[in-house]
């Protein structure tokens, strides 16, 4: 059986399998795919094709346009032909569980809409994902502050400062250029908030898109949904699809007492006369409006003010879930949105009173956001709010895929290639086991080899011992037990016979003879050559080394010839002058003694009566 030193922790074993020669030349490498989108090499695949590939481009050659690349689906929804950013690097949920952020502060004291508004964009996770990773400032094409970079330099402030409130100016400034002026309505806010997020998003690409291309941005990935309005003609009895990209929807308050009720009448087919497209007239007929994209986050706005500005202070139940299952098409995947985010109105008309922010943060617990106060509350308490906005956002295992383009193959067979190539290609482990066992087998072999040297050196020195011993009659043995004149008197022997029989001075003397021009030829002396007049080498390096001569110092010739420069005399008498302090305590005690003297003096001397 092989023996084999044990490596309790294994990592000399590891550290020899993987600094080898082999490990390093077939290490594997992996690439992945770029995330930003170049417009420049999207342009120039436009223009050709590959020879030894399949391609959906097309080349400038062929008569079929670049256009053709748009498709439609079976609805007659436009595809993009292009997506700015892929809805697959958004996270629903938080990558970073994190504390609850700064409060905002109200300079204006009329900017608590606009707090609102920034704090649930703060707190919406798949936003806040994004604005944290950088994607956008990474990419910035504006050379002054735009809309996003502020936005994600806000957030990073809220979370690093959250002990302390943070003033958004830049926000408060361009309320000013608003429609309308300065606003306090946070559903105005909102759309302006979009509206900014989506031109400077645009900003990044660079190049103009086409509106459906436009509307793949990161904006529209995680707010952006489509509205599909159905109508039949009476007369033709053919369907009519047209899709409007929506970033919230708007609910009637006065159409129920729950949520779903009030989105029901926008969902709820009705006979209108609208243009068909088979009889290019206006015909009457069935109309119906549904969800054919839903968003990520969904943002509600239950529209509680009236052209006067009245409020309508109606009760309206929602809970921490909403199903859209009621309004979305049946191509649509049935969702569940879970509520996040709540904002709340308190006053009685819309030019009065204050919003107030009631966010989920991503430790799971409800927060109340008004203005830099931001504490705790309970779910129960949020509930019964009577709320003006409402946003909910998809759980992550529920997040939206978009249907693959015409021509190219669906996401789920492109997986299944994947794993079959994977399974396809040799395993890593399996070339490991396989490392494993010809180092085993190699270890086996040098142990068996290691063996057999033993077992002949064993072998050797038993047939060495099994000789007989010849002695030297003639050798000198000296043991360590014999005393000091035997050893003296052996010690004399071993001299005498090397006297006679040593070639020690014969092989000294044939050593000298063959180095005769080294040993025996005369060595002269320097001064020697000195008196032959001959000049050594030694002299003419000498010579060479030897530099000229140092010039004096102009300061040295003047010492010598006395014009030294006049140094004024230093007072030395300082040194020699008493101490002040000490005279003026000597005088003191001088002084002191002598009134003592002539206090003795003038007592009277005491005689003997």
């Amino acid at each position: 059986m092989s023996t084999k030193k044990t490596d309790p922790t294994g990592l000399q074993g590891n550290l020899e399998k993987h600094n080898t020669l082999d490990a390093l030349l077939n290490r594997a490498i992996r690439f992945r795919k770029s995330r930003y989108v170049d417009d420049k090499l999207e342009r120039f695949k436009t223009k050709f094709a590959p020879v030894n590939g399949a391609t959906r481009v097309l080349s400038s050659s062929t008569q079929e346009p670049a256009e053709s690349l748009e498709s439609v689906d079976a609805n007659g929804f436009e595809l993009p032909t292009k997506t700015l950013f892929s809805e697959k690097w958004l996270n629903t949920q938080w990558e970073t569980i994190r504390p609850m952020g700064a409060g905002l502060t109200d300079e204006l004291g009329k900017a608590t809409g606009l707090n609102c508004i920034l704090q649930i964009l703060t707190y919406t996770p798949a936003l806040a994902n994004y604005l944290t990773s950088h994607r956008h400032s990474n990419n910035c094409v504006v050379q002054d502050t735009c809309f996003m970079c502020a936005l994600e330099g806000h957030v990073h402030q809220c979370f690093r400062d959250k002990q302390n409130t943070v003033a958004p100016r830049y926000f408060v400034g361009r309320l000013k250029s608003m429609p309308g002026g300065r606003t306090n309505d946070t559903v105005k806010i909102f759309d302006y908030f979009m509206q900014q997020m989506q031109h400077h998003l645009l900003l990044e690409k660079g190049a103009k898109e086409p509106r459906r291309n436009q509307e793949t941005t990161a904006l529209y990935q995680i707010f952006g949904g489509y509205l599909l309005d159905n109508f039949v003609c009476q007369e033709c009895n053919q369907p009519t699809n047209t899709f409007e990209p929506f970033l919230r929807l708007t609910a009637d308050v006065t159409a129920g007492n729950t949520l779903e009720r009030c989105l029901s009448p926008d969902f709820r087919e009705r006979s209108a006369t609208l243009t068909c497209e088979r009889c290019s007239l206006e015909r009457p007929g069935k109309a119906k409006r549904s969800l054919y994209r839903t968003p990520r986050v969904l943002a509600i706005h239950l529209d509680r003010f009236d052209a006067s500005g009245s409020k309508n202070d109606k009760k309206v139940k929602f809970e921490d879930t909403f199903s859209v299952e009621r309004f979305t098409h049946p191509d649509e995947k049935k969702k569940t949105y879970d509520l996040y985010g709540v904002i709340v109105h308190e006053g009685n008309r819309a030019a009065g009173g204050r919003f107030v922010a009631y966010i989920k943060g991503p430790n799971g617990l409800w927060h109340r956001a008004d203005k830099e106060a931001i504490h705790q509350v309970s779910a129960d308490r949020v509930y019964e709010q009577k709320a003006y906005m409402l946003f909910y956002t998809l759980p992550p295992d529920a997040a939206p895929r978009s249907q693959p383009k015409a021509g190219l193959k669906p996401r789920k067979e492109k997986e299944e290639a994947m794993v079959e190539e994977i399974k396809a290609a040799p395993n890593e482990d399996d070339e490991e086991e396989e490392e494993e066992e010809e180092i085993e087998e190699q270890e086996d072999i040098e142990e068996k080899e290691r063996r057999e040297e033993a077992e002949r050196f064993a072998q050797a020195k038993e047939a060495a011992a099994a000789q007989p011993v010849l002695e030297n009659e003639t050798a000198v043995t000296v043991r360590h037990d014999e005393s000091m004149e035997s050893k003296r008197g052996k010690l004399e022997l071993l001299i005498e016979r090397e006297r006679e029989q040593g070639r020690s001075a014969e092989v000294k003397d044939q050593l000298l003879k063959s180095n005769a021009g080294q040993f025996y030829g005369e060595v002269g002396t320097w001064d020697d050559d000195q008196d032959m007049g001959v000049q050594t080498e030694r002299q003419k390096v000498l010579k060479q080394l030897k530099g000229k001569r140092k010039k004096k110092d102009v300061y040295d010739v003047d010492y010598d010839r006395g014009k030294v420069k006049k140094v004024k005399n230093k007072n030395h008498d300082r040194f020699e002058r008493p101490n002040m302090f000490q005279v003026a305590v000597d005088a003191k005690r001088l002084d002191k003694e002598a009134k003592q003297k002539q206090k003795q003096n003038k007592k009277p001397s005491k005689k003997n009566p």
